[in-house]
């Protein structure tokens, strides 16, 4: 799967990309942050992907959901939920959609 496909999927969950940055250029392990934001209930309701080298798969990348932005100098991956984009399932796919879901949800 690639951020262009799993943005796709986020689009037709009802989130929209707000910003995406690079802000940890000294840590080579993260490869970015998105911003984004609910267009469904509660409209703006926002939630950070943070997209990292994962070691463990042989350096392809996954992404890791949370409510709170990750700070530079903590460990990350962190977060609610994880998706190793590379080797990511259907059914992997819905269970971290189903993730955000939830995170909007307890966000009412």
């Amino acid at each position: 799967m690639s951020r262009n496909d799993l943005l796709q999927q986020l689009v037709h969950h009802g989130w929209e990309l707000a910003t995406v940055e690079k802000p940890f250029e000294s840590e080579h392990r993260f490869s970015g942050i998105w911003l984004l934001h609910s267009f469904w209930s509660p409209r703006g309701f926002a939630v950070y992907l943070v997209f990292w080298a994962d070691w463990v798969w042989d350096d392809s990348e996954s992404v890791s959901a949370s409510i709170e932005r990750p700070q530079y100098g903590h460990y990350w991956p962190g977060g609610e939920q994880q998706l190793c984009l590379h080797y990511a399932r259907p059914a992997d796919v819905s269970r971290f959609m189903e993730t955000l879901n939830t995170l909007r949800n307890a966000g009412k």
